[in-house]
């Protein structure tokens, strides 16, 4: 399994080998234990490219469905209402 990337939305100090390092914002965050990448995630002080694009995609997919859904009600609706014009 390959490791997971995070990007550094803030400014992120951590420990690397025993050497602090500061991790700028929009920079990959170096490999971290599960709790901190946990917490940070919790603050928003890194973001998960993955998971965004994975949101993003399911986004798309519940837009279309809904944009689908508007456009049979209207047409169920303009069918309905020319069915009562005289």
């Amino acid at each position: 399994m390959s490791k997971k990337t995070y990007i550094a939305a803030v400014l992120v100090t951590c420990h690397v080998d025993g050497q602090r390092v500061d991790v700028q914002p929009g920079e990959p965050v170096p490999e971290l234990s599960g709790h901190d990448v946990q917490q940070l995630l919790a603050m928003k002080a890194i973001r998960d490219p993955e998971a965004e694009a994975a949101e993003a995609k399911a986004e798309a997919r519940a837009d279309k469905a809904a944009q689908a859904d508007f456009k049979q009600a209207k047409e169920a609706a303009v069918a309905a209402a020319e069915s009562t014009k005289a």
